[in-house]
């Protein structure tokens, strides 16, 4: 599978990942929900998995960043693989890329997305976003390859009722573009 056509999967998975993230209930339906099935004192609730291969998390990711509703996401990326910013980084090397969907609307339908590289492999600190250390990220999906469908159940572990900083996707890039991987994490308020 060659570069673009792996960037172009991804996109349709983000696309896709971000449809079914604009149908769900909105907080205050799954403030409702979880009123009504609340754990009773006896129990204790499941503690978030906090991620276990995040530790080369960059300081800051640099690339290209815009507030955009989520189904012009493709046209971002389009963006993104025609700056030669970024494009001339990818030298046959295994890379990581990163996407970071921040600023998340109330009805879900825009974010502030950034799609980018570790900011120090660049040597610029220009339109970069700060990240938070890796240990307050909470895993919603571990490295692995997913299909569609599982990576649309990892954006339904996200607990809407809490208030969203940032959703992280971290995908490895094989030698020749292809996607060998994807993780996926939420950092709350």
């Amino acid at each position: 599978m060659t570069f673009f056509k792996s960037v172009l999967a991804t996109v349709a998975i983000v696309f896709g990942i971000w449809l079914l993230v604009l149908f769900q209930p909105t907080p205050v339906e799954a403030n409702a929900a979880q009123a009504s099935t609340q754990v009773s004192e006896n129990e204790t609730a499941e503690p978030s998995v906090k991620p276990q291969n995040l530790t080369a998390l960059p300081k800051a990711i640099a690339g290209i960043t815009k507030m955009t509703k989520l189904d012009a996401i493709p046209s971002l990326w389009s963006e993104f693989l025609q700056s030669q910013t970024f494009t001339s980084k990818f030298t046959g090397a295994p890379i990581k890329l990163y996407v970071v969907y921040q600023d998340i609307s109330s009805d879900y339908s825009e974010a502030k997305v950034t799609i980018g590289l570790d900011a120090s492999s660049l040597h610029t600190s220009k339109h970069s976003v700060a990240l938070p250390e890796a240990d307050d990220f909470d895993e919603l999906l571990p490295k692995g390859k997913y299909s569609t469908k599982q990576l649309i159940q990892g954006w339904n572990n996200i607990n809407y009722a809490r208030p969203i900083d940032m959703v992280l996707e971290v995908n490895d890039l094989g030698a020749n573009g292809e996607l060998k991987s994807t993780q996926l994490f939420v950092h709350y308020q």
